[in-house]
């Protein structure tokens, strides 16, 4: 990896507790590094799975996957599991796309923007074993096989006027629920709910296969949490059984019983809720890779075992406080695997993976706590861009938590945004959530809330640029940027006689970029139903066991999506007023003289 830039780091000192400084110190030091398990992994699975139903092929492929990988417990490590083979792993997903990788793979080292390292060996790999099977199989190869419009394929592959998100990435924007259902039932609980469901289904059920289907590729999912934990409490034991250190044998006992239990089994301590929430969240982001996955409300769900054990005596503000921030520490590790020019875009590997602190319960009581506040000073304690923190303020909001809040905003390194409940709970509540539920919104993308495990919705499902619309009515649907014909044929401006003819004409070209990009999200949104259902995510998802239905047809309580994103819309504004100041109210210059400038 190229190491011009590389900053000068010295220890870090500010964490609660030593072992904290070691970690972080190890995860600057750390470089992110392509890896290709999974997609080996996927290939094989794929392979062997042909005439499976899609929604079991990528339950199979997924407890493959955790059954084949590698395991590791790195040194000071508090919290079992990394997102890859190594902490800050450029996981690759072939199985959505994989074409720009052929196109970049022999400069990823030496890149300027977040570069990744790479060895022969696995560009080899990718190149012969990899990537022969998946083209023509990719979500993005669907997509773009399944496009008929000529331009409009060109605009999406060839520019950035527009975009479909999902048909080069997994769907993200998500909170478990883990306050709401998972630690209640554990995966074990989700397991024997499945296996009633799929017992009970008629033989008159027209969707029966369907349904079966469904409950089948949760009954897998929950297996594979399963074996994830079972894996890692192996791995502690044997790491146990060989080091001379008492104190960190102790620990790695510790972590040994608590992989046995959890995530298969609901969580009884707080660094039971602690790991719990760690490798399921590892499970949620290895299926897609989606960003934007968050943790939910922290802050309530591990409360109830932090007040119980603190008062038993049993748990301590630092031990907490250090479990705190190793769980930060190994969020921010979790990275995205970028091309070129998306890295330009989203500096930083970041994958803007959050969690909401603060606001209120069901009953709309405010219950910010001591974790409240514990969890904003490991955000200053590790003073790191990840995790993404949200914070829920209200006019009942503490003023030791406003304090708290202020102090880590006088830092100025961009943590955390801060958001007007109120606001919030009507947002959900106009989108059909009760009053009860939408109280309990929570962050689910990067800046969207969305209620925790009840929500399946696409924030982010394409995007287009206002700017472009002004550019075509210009050029009679001409791009000089691109030196194409993308628009649509309004005329040439040079005819317009009036500003309202050419502010037509602009309308025109924006109703053609909106058509434009929901057709592409309409695409890709099939695409992912058809082809790239999601078990694990329906495992984690309230409704869909009710319903026998995966995420991608409907089975969540709340179903919302795709939204569209735009960007341009202040070029937009200030280049209509240009030109009716200029050319048209004041006639300073004619749009000849424009065109031509």
């Amino acid at each position: 990896m190229n190491k011009e830039n590389t900053a000068d780091r010295t220890p870090w000192t500010k964490g609660c507790t030593e072992r904290i400084n070691k970690l972080r110190d190890a995860y600057m030091e750390c470089e992110p590094e392509v890896d290709i398990e999974r997609a080996l992994s996927y290939t094989n699975t794929y392979k062997e799975t042909e005439t499976d139903s899609y929604i079991i092929r990528r339950a199979k492929a997924l407890y493959n996957y955790f059954n084949d990988r590698s395991i590791k417990i790195f040194p000071d490590d508090l919290i079992a599991g990394t997102y890859g083979k190594t902490p800050k792993a450029a996981v690759v997903y072939p199985d959505i796309s994989w074409r720009w990788i052929v196109e970049e793979l022999d400069g990823f080292e030496t890149r300027a923007q977040d570069p990744y390292n790479i060895s022969e060996e696995t560009k080899q790999i990718m190149r012969e074993e990899i990537f022969p099977y998946w083209d023509g199989r990719s979500i993005q190869d669907y997509c773009c096989n399944n496009i008929d419009d000529g331009t409009l394929k060109s605009l999406m592959e060839d520019t950035s006027i527009i975009s479909c998100i999902h048909t080069e990435t997994g769907v993200g924007e998500f909170s478990p629920g883990y306050g709401s259902m998972l630690f209640e039932k554990g995966f074990k609980g989700i397991e024997k709910e499945a296996r009633k469901k799929l017992d009970s289904i008629s033989d008159f059920d027209g969707d029966a296969h369907e349904k079966s289907q469904v409950y089948k590729a949760i009954i897998i999912s929950c297996k594979t949490a399963q074996l994830i934990a079972s894996r890692y409490a192996d791995e502690a034991r044997e790491m146990a059984a060989g080091t001379k250190d008492e104190a960190r044998k102790a620990e790695l006992i510790k972590m040994a019983g608590i992989c046995d239990k959890v995530p298969y089994n609901p969580p009884e301590t707080f660094a039971e809720a602690i790991q719990f929430v760690w490798l399921s969240q590892l499970l949620i982001w290895s299926e897609e890779g989606g960003s934007s996955i968050c943790i939910d409300r922290p802050d309530q769900y591990l409360y109830s075992f932090y007040k119980r054990e603190k008062d038993a005596g049993t748990l301590t503000d630092i031990n907490a406080q250090e479990y705190i921030e190793a769980l930060w520490i190994k969020m921010a590790e979790v990275i995205l695997f970028h091309s070129e020019a998306a890295a330009e875009i989203f500096a930083g590997y970041q994958a803007f993976h959050g969690l909401t602190i603060g606001g209120t319960d069901k009953n709309g009581k405010d219950v910010c706590n001591e974790l409240s506040i514990m969890m904003l000073q490991a955000t200053m304690d590790v003073g790191l861009n990840s995790p993404s923190v949200n914070v829920r303020i209200d006019e009942d909001t503490p003023e030791d938590f406003i304090e708290k809040l202020f102090e880590l905003v006088k830092m100025g390194i961009g943590q955390p945004a801060i958001y007007f409940d109120s606001t919030a709970v009507e947002v959900m509540k106009n989108v059909g959530a009760t009053q009860e539920d939408a109280n309990n919104w929570c962050i689910g993308g990067c800046i969207e809330p969305q209620i925790p495990s009840k929500m399946h919705r696409w924030d982010e499902g394409g995007r287009y640029s206002f700017a472009a619309a002004v550019e075509w009515a210009l050029f009679n649907g001409y791009s000089k940027v691109y030196d194409k014909d993308f628009g649509l044929k309004t005329g040439d401006a040079k005819d317009f006689k009036t500003f309202e003819e050419f502010k037509e004409a602009v309308k025109k070209q924006t109703a053609y970029l909106v058509n434009s990009v929901v057709k592409l999200c309409r695409l890709a949104e099939n695409a992912h139903r058809v082809r790239l259902p999601k078990p694990m995510l329906t495992t984690m998802t309230e409704g869909c066991l009710e319903s026998g239905k995966d995420t991608m047809n409907g089975g969540a309580i709340y179903n919302l999506g795709p939204g569209i994103e735009t960007t341009g819309l202040a070029d937009l504004s200030d280049s209509l007023m240009a030109v009716k100041k200029l050319v048209y109210d004041e006639g300073k210059i004619t749009m000849e003289e424009l065109l031509n400038a």
